[in-house]
């Protein structure tokens, strides 16, 4: 019995396989429990990626931080909690199917959230001026499947568009009988003629 070859193909739908399953678990943590990676650079700016509630939260805050590198930090998500436990103040840009934007001038005391109780879970990125970006995990999940949507959607579309060898390229008329030109539309066949009897490429 021969073994299956491993191509291309195979490999990065193996690999895709294995990052999706790896987002899907941050995915379900990040309900649970706020993972953040951060560090500030040598310009004071905080640059961090935080895990909460099914996004990725790019964001960029301050300026007067001391320099530090890239670090990570848990913390325990209160039941029910929502963004105002991560931007205290700031203005709400854009929030839809779980894409955000949020941003924070400097000195600004607008909650964007309304007037909330609930005191920031990592205060550092209240630290103005802010812009952060949320990427939704099911969005990194269909970009991370590509190599399955090509499989299993793209590939066999493209096949049934492709023409047919002995057939027209532009409207599919068989083209054994006539292989100089298509007697429906008047193409001439950039390929070889076809035999008519064998419709074997001469």
């Amino acid at each position: 019995m021969k073994r299956p070859r491993l191509t291309l193909g195979n490999l990065a739908c193996a690999l895709s396989l294995a990052a999706i399953a790896a987002i899907s678990w941050l995915w379900v943590r990040s309900y649970a429990t706020l993972d953040e990676i951060s560090r500030s650079s040598d310009g004071g700016v905080i640059e961090s990626m935080v895990s909460f509630r099914g996004g990725v939260h790019f964001a960029r805050a301050g300026n007067r931080a001391a320099e530090r590198k890239w670090s990570w930090d848990a913390y325990a998500i209160p039941p029910g909690a929502d963004w105002d436990v991560l931007y205290f103040s700031g203005t709400l840009e854009f929030r839809r199917l779980g894409f955000g934007w949020l941003r924070g001038a400097p000195f600004n005391t607008t909650r964007p959230f309304g007037n909330t109780k609930n005191w920031p879970l990592v205060t550092w990125l209240n630290i103005t001026p802010y812009n952060a970006v949320v990427v939704p995990y099911w969005f990194i999940a269909a970009l991370l499947a590509g190599p399955w949507w090509w499989r299993w959607v793209l590939s066999p579309v493209l096949a049934r568009l492709r023409p047919r060898p002995g057939t027209c390229r532009r409207c599919g008329y068989d083209l054994r009988a006539t292989p100089e030109r298509c007697p429906e539309c008047g193409t001439v066949p950039r390929r070889k003629p076809v035999d008519a009897a064998s419709g074997v490429v001469a």
